[in-house]
């Protein structure tokens, strides 16, 4: 093997080292991400408790001004502000239509209707949808073992609900419920229009002040209430919803849309089973739930389906270096 040939490998493997580390953080701020949204239903659930308790438009309004109130400042004064590109600003209005607003008024609805157990389970199929519809718009190929990963962490969500699955449910609930999948759905969608064009937080930002834009007007006509009720919440409601702005929407969005970026629409979406398990994860250390063997094997087999999921065959690439040496070098990729 020639010098040349030596140095054009080892710039290729420290290339892909490179790649392999990008992906690495990408898959480490995505379960970060689904870890905050999972461990929300505790947050939440103790504002709901508190008495008075905002209704569920004014905390997810609060959530989007917490984060509005600190992006907007740190962008200006750091000098990261990026204004919207020409043609952008209908797709933040789609993205911050389809989530947060219509995604969470649909969830929340159904959860009403619809055994919590059952909402976990039909939630946990927006990954399966993703693909088919990038498959759809982008005309990109369905990945088997994406779809196959997909299906088995499906399968782990239902076995970590061992006990507690009811399949009784008011149709009008399973049919808000789909919304919100819908929703979701469309939302990861759009995003792939605009994810390389702006720095997530940038992302993160503009998707809650427009989100805004939808929840301020329903909320001051859903819930009169709302505006006169803020000085007579409590400390720790004032804590709670902090902690769910600053983590689990701030934070939690702008590393989603991170690794969104760096991996793309489907893989991403496969992520997104992981949040029930660290929902039920806590629920067992905390005692609030009975321990069962099959919950535990349950959250095993999501972790397989989204290893799985991600999985990439190697790939032998050919490296020539000239046309005066045009011998292939073997690269494993």
């Amino acid at each position: 093997m020639t010098k040349k040939k030596k140095n054009v490998l080892l710039q290729d493997k420290k290339r892909h080292c490179h790649q392999m580390e990008k992906k690495l953080i990408s898959y480490l701020l995505l379960i970060f991400a689904t870890g905050c949204w999972g461990l929300s239903f505790f947050f939440t659930r103790e504002i709901f408790n508190a008495s008075p308790a905002p209704s569920v438009t004014a905390l997810v309004t609060l959530r989007l001004l917490v984060v509005s109130i600190i992006t907007i400042p740190m962008l200006l004064l750091l000098r990261q502000w990026e204004p919207l590109r020409k043609g952008d600003l209908k797709w933040f209005l789609l993205i911050s239509l389809f989530e947060p607003f219509l995604y969470h008024l649909c969830e929340t609805g159904a959860v009403s209707m619809v055994n919590a157990s059952l909402v976990s389970v039909i939630v946990a199929t927006v990954p399966l949808f993703v693909p088919f519809g990038v498959a759809a718009v982008y005309k990109q190929k369905l990945q088997p073992m994406l779809l196959l990963g997909i299906i088995i962490s499906i399968a782990g969500v239902v076995a970590m609900m061992a006990g507690d699955l009811s399949w009784q449910a008011n149709p009008m609930g399973i049919v808000i419920l789909l919304g919100a999948v819908l929703a979701s759905t469309a939302y990861m969608l759009i995003l792939v229009k605009i994810a390389n064009n702006y720095r997530p937080i940038t992302i993160t930002m503009y998707q809650n002040l427009f989100g805004l834009v939808y929840f301020i007007p329903c909320t001051l006509i859903t819930d009169a209430e709302a505006v006169s009720n803020l000085p007579l919440y409590s400390a720790k409601t004032w804590t709670l919803i902090l902690v769910l702005g600053i983590f689990c929407s701030l934070l939690a969005y702008t590393a989603y849309n991170h690794g969104f970026k760096q991996i793309g629409a489907s893989k991403a979406a496969a992520f997104m089973n992981v949040s029930p398990v660290f929902t039920l994860a806590a629920v067992l250390l905390i005692g609030q739930e009975p321990f069962h063997w099959l919950k535990i094997i349950g959250m095993v087999i999501v972790i397989a389906g989204l290893f799985v999921a991600q999985y990439e065959p190697r790939k032998r690439q050919q490296v020539t270096v000239s046309k005066s040496d045009p011998s292939p070098i073997d690269l494993e990729k």
